[in-house]
């Protein structure tokens, strides 16, 4: 798989106060993968989710803001340094007391620099300074020629309405304007399934009217990537619509209806229903992060259902996608770390539980030349992390 073009974002340093179990956090990441342990209640998924809400939209000042100050460094893949920076306002209140309410229209100030100049203010709205600023985020972000996403989040419980996969879904296809066709959008996976059917409508290359079960079936198609992870890092070795389509015409649009997916394991043809809950696991995970290439990845707790064998392929899946996309996931199993080399213990995130809220360090020089001594004379990572106290 070639890596991805373009100028890539990498989360680098990242500084939270005020969320949860979080009261004063700064941690710094690699920008592959990164996995962050520690024991039930140290504020692992905390951090995830702050993370992700802090990244999820393009431009935040349509949603109310969790936190009392967000400070995140990130480095391109060509080197620019881009900070962002928000802080919940305040203003006096009617008894004269200090209080977190809006300022002037406004909760908080999120202000954007890339290589140390201001790129966005959302404060700076209405000045004359605004004309050099970007209107959002987004438009900052393409002054370094950055896509800026939403994060790639997987918890670790799956959800129950995915269209086409735990539930058929239906495809409208006006029949005097078929580049108007409604598609509903499950998983990025599912939504690249319909996309060489729906540019053959867009392009105008079949009228609606000749649409039938078999071209259906020729053109709605996972691609080979996807597929080839599904056969390689999980128990699935095919993956197609089932043929039990429905087809109708009312004149104005052609209707699809019946759409699902099916999936082939042990030999047969299956719906999702019939799947265990581990290889469903497995096929959310690996359909969540095939093609996110450039994208943050964030996951909870992904051994979670998963055999030990299955879990064994799926951090071997996770290492080989963390060259195309960075990584961060939370682990209560000391089995992932025996997917990291001896110069690559500095990935290891530990998360504890202190006075002062949540709290994540790393292995010390001695205690990472320990653990290196020990996998060369004795054996694994995993072994010597169950015996240590490095969880403390």
């Amino acid at each position: 798989m070639p890596i991805s073009k373009g100028n890539r974002l990498y989360l680098e340093k990242y500084h939270l106060t005020e969320y949860k179990s979080i009261e004063d956090l700064t941690v710094d990441f690699k920008r592959d993968l990164n996995i962050l342990i520690g024991k039930n209640g140290a504020g692992k998924s905390n951090l995830l989710e702050a993370i992700y809400i802090t990244l999820k939209y393009r431009n935040i000042l349509t949603r109310r803001f969790p936190f009392k100050v967000v400070k995140a460094d990130f480095i391109t893949s060509a080197n620019d340094n881009v900070h962002l920076e928000i802080i919940k306002l305040k203003r006096a209140n009617l008894k004269g007391n200090d209080d977190e309410y809006e300022y002037e229209g406004h909760e908080f100030s999120e202000v954007l620099y890339i290589n140390d100049s201001i790129a966005y203010n959302n404060l700076a709205t209405g000045s004359p300074s605004q004309e050099k600023l970007a209107r959002s985020l987004r438009f900052a972000f393409n002054r370094v020629k950055v896509r800026f996403g939403s994060p790639v989040y997987i918890r670790y419980s799956i959800p129950d309405d995915m269209e086409f996969i735990t539930s058929p879904g239906e495809i409208k296809v006006p029949l005097e304007d078929p580049d108007m066709l409604e598609i509903p959008f499950s998983l990025s996976m599912i939504d690249r399934c319909f996309e060489k059917f729906e540019t053959l409508m867009v392009d105008g290359d079949i009228l609606p009217s000749k649409i039938n079960k078999k071209y259906l079936l020729d053109n709605i198609l996972a691609d080979d990537v996807f597929l080839n992870n599904l056969r390689k890092f999980s128990p699935i070795k095919g993956f197609k619509l089932n043929e039990n389509i429905n087809i109708y015409n009312d004149d104005k649009q052609l209707i699809i209806e019946n759409l699902k997916f099916d999936f082939y394991v042990d030999d047969k043809w299956m719906p999702w229903s019939y799947l265990s809950d581990g290889t469903k696991r497995l096929f959310y995970l690996i359909a969540q992060v095939t093609g996110s290439d450039g994208r943050l990845i964030l996951i909870e707790e992904p051994e979670l259902g998963v055999h030990p064998h299955q879990f064994n392929l799926l951090m071997h899946f996770l290492k080989e996608q963390s060259q195309y996309s960075q990584i961060i996931m939370s682990t209560h199993s000391p089995a992932a770390l025996d997917h990291l080399d001896q110069d690559e213990l500095d990935r290891v995130l530990i998360a504890y539980a202190s006075e002062n809220g949540t709290k994540i360090k790393r292995m010390a020089p001695d205690q990472r030349n320990t653990a290196i001594k020990y996998m060369n004379e004795v054996g694994s990572l995993s072994d010597y992390w169950i015996m240590s106290d490095l969880e403390e």
